[in-house]
């Protein structure tokens, strides 16, 4: 009984084996009669289409891209269709079938060039392996997998808040007529975040004047909130600190301990900057003039910290200039604005005592003044110098 089984079982497996493979065999033998059939008709079709402008529609679809040392290399997805008028039939002819898949070397294809391609310059359609999809109306699309290389050099000159723009250059041959989708001709689709960079814009381009040629052009913006926290907040914030450090009496430590813990963070973030710019491009980073001021002015402070110093230590009768501002700083309204004076050296001579007084006074407007100096100055190089994102218009 179960010998009869197992026998029956095999012979319905068998049958329904032969109906699948008859099935399927039909379908393919339909197929390449279908695609035998259009080769005779296209025959000599390449000739006839060459000297036809012929309307090709084109669309990118980025997959990812990588910027690294002034080299672009963008994946995407090219979709190409067109019409062929030699490549139609009628679907009843053919069991219902409604499309076949062809080969581009056995039809005509539209030749789209990179021409600044970094190595070598190549053609969207350029694999021989590629088939394309033709429907029974004649409606040829092609969606070949694409990778370009091209040289784009950078411009450092907002780093690390910089953008970068980069162009691929085609030309187009054989009287083809490009049409661009109404919405969007490169689309992106979350592939527009790499390692580093974000594709912030594009632009697709082909002017009527130049109509064998069309560009595509990638706006990308650095990623930039890491650097910006190690090489440019901790710049404005010693900067702070130094200013704050001038408003400390000249004579304590501390004014002096704080400037010179300003200098020392300034030389390192020489190093720490030159550790993170980018090799290659064009232009410096406009951050390190920020940071070549902030050296000289801190340096200087340091310098006139001590110079103010033996100034205040000063018994000698002051100057008549020198009483002459005192005295006019001190009896009208910018008394205000300088705010309580040091305290001077004591002495038990009334003359040295008054003398120590007076250059008391002039030493604590000079650094008043230093401060307003240091202020303005700092605000100018912060507008001028210290990066800042730059909105991109799309």
């Amino acid at each position: 009984m179960i010998i009869l089984t197992s026998i029956f079982i095999s012979f319905l497996s068998l049958s329904s084996s032969d109906c699948i493979l008859d099935s399927s065999t039909a379908y393919i033998s339909k197929e390449i009669s279908l695609n035998d059939d259009l080769m005779k008709k296209y025959g000599d079709c390449h000739q006839v289409m060459e000297n036809t402008t012929v309307t090709v529609s084109l669309r990118f679809a980025v997959k990812t891209f990588k910027f690294l040392h002034d080299n672009f290399i963008l994946h995407s997805w090219a979709f190409l269709s067109w019409h062929d008028d030699h490549l139609t039939w009628n679907p009843e002819d053919y069991d219902g079938i409604h499309s076949v898949s062809v080969s581009i070397m056995t039809i005509w294809t539209p030749q789209i060039h990179l021409d600044n391609e970094l190595e070598f310059e190549t053609e969207i359609l350029d694999p021989p392996i590629l088939n394309c999809k033709v429907s029974y109306m004649g409606i040829v699309s092609c969606i070949p997998k694409v990778t370009h290389i091209i040289q784009c050099i950078s411009v450092l000159n907002n780093w690390p808040y910089d953008t970068q723009t980069c162009t691929f250059n085609y030309t187009v041959k054989n009287n083809v007529k490009l049409s661009y989708p109404p919405s969007k001709a490169v689309s992106t689709v979350g592939a527009e975040y790499a390692t580093g960079w974000i594709i912030v814009a594009y632009e697709y381009t082909h002017p009527d004047e130049l109509i064998d040629t069309m560009s595509v052009v990638l706006t990308i913006e650095r990623v930039a909130a890491l650097l910006a926290a190690i090489n440019v907040i901790p710049l404005v914030t010693v900067a702070v600190l130094c200013v704050t450090a001038i408003f400390i009496d000249v004579n304590k430590t501390l004014r002096v301990f704080m400037l010179c813990f300003s200098l020392a963070c300034d030389f390192v973030f020489v190093q720490t900057i030159n550790e993170n710019i980018p090799r290659g491009g064009i232009g410096a980073p406009k951050v390190l003039n920020f940071l070549k001021a902030s050296i000289f002015m801190t340096a200087i402070t340091i310098v006139a910290t001590f110079a103010l110093r033996n100034l205040r230590k000063k018994t000698k009768p002051t100057p008549t200039w020198v009483n002459i501002v005192n005295d006019f700083l001190l009896k009208n309204s910018i008394k205000t604005f300088i705010g309580p004076i040091w305290d001077p050296e004591l002495h038990e001579d009334d003359t040295i005592k008054k003398s120590l007084q007076d250059w008391n006074t002039f030493t604590y407007i000079l650094n008043s003044v230093n401060i307003v100096t240091y202020i303005i100055i700092y605000f100018v190089l912060y507008l001028i110098y210290i990066p800042r994102p730059i909105p991109v218009i799309v």
